[in-house]
């Protein structure tokens, strides 16, 4: 699920600038078809990590926060992507 909204967001700010997989792919540090990838939703060989990266090139804050659980013996785990 993570990977999954990660993506959806890189999408996003790729189409919203109107940017061609080329150009995507120099502003990401990455090749066309990695990008390619990535707009078809499939980021396949790509980290967690990586697609965090990618979305601070896009210009993009991500934070990560680890809490202690509310009441629960086992945490749980949500991804928010706040729009601009």
């Amino acid at each position: 699920m993570l990977k999954a909204k990660l993506t959806v967001e890189i999408y996003r700010l790729i189409k919203e600038r109107k940017l061609t997989q080329t150009k995507a792919a120099a502003v990401l540090g990455t090749t066309q078809a990695q990008v390619s990838a990535l707009m078809r939703c499939q980021p396949v060989s790509v980290s967690v990590g990586r697609l965090m990266e990618f979305l601070t090139l896009l210009g993009r804050d991500v934070e990560v926060t680890v809490k202690p659980a509310a009441k629960r013996k086992a945490g749980a785990m949500s991804v928010t992507v706040l729009a601009a």
